[in-house]
């Protein structure tokens, strides 16, 4: 039932969360922090949860991408206000110099969404990744990351494992 939920991109943002936290067990990948507004709208989640560990850590998450949209690139110049848009710019600058010239249109419109594209995390969580202060190192495991953080200590949790 579950896996029949997250198969197609997501249209949307929210919709997009909402698959990204089914499959990330409605945790923050990173710290495991659960989501708070996971456990508060469902009793069963809570219970769940809750039966597993009696004081949950409950924080906010986002849905992050791990590539921001293709739009933002460097054909569209950022306007001051948006740290985003720029850190966003050089990555496809940086990406397509070493080859992956054809990601922008992989991740055009609704694509962006994929569940192979995002991931949730806590907001400060998320925040550092877009600064590029944390990044994930592939194991040799499939689907088995280390994960690597410009100053120690911005992280709680060595290892990332996608189900």
């Amino acid at each position: 039932m579950i896996t029949d939920y997250l198969v197609e991109a997501p249209e949307s943002y929210s919709t997009a969360k909402k698959k990204a936290l089914v499959r990330d067990n409605f945790c923050c990948v990173i710290s495991g922090s659960y989501d708070h507004d996971s456990l508060m709208g469902s009793e069963e989640l809570s219970a769940e949860y809750c039966a597993l560990n009696p004081f949950p850590q409950r924080v906010f998450t986002e849905c992050a991408h791990i590539l921001p949209d293709p739009s933002m690139n460097a054909q569209n110049p950022p306007d001051s206000a948006s740290d985003k848009r720029t850190q966003g710019s050089m990555l496809w600058v940086v990406l397509q110099r070493f080859g992956y010239t054809t990601l922008p249109n992989e991740l055009e419109g609704e694509n962006i969404h994929r569940l192979e594209n995002i991931m949730t995390l806590r907001h400060d969580e998320h925040t550092v990744f877009t600064r590029f202060l944390l990044w994930f190192v592939a194991t040799e495991t499939p689907n088995e990351y280390t994960i690597r953080t410009a100053y120690p200590g911005l992280t709680p949790r060595p290892l990332f494992v996608i189900l």
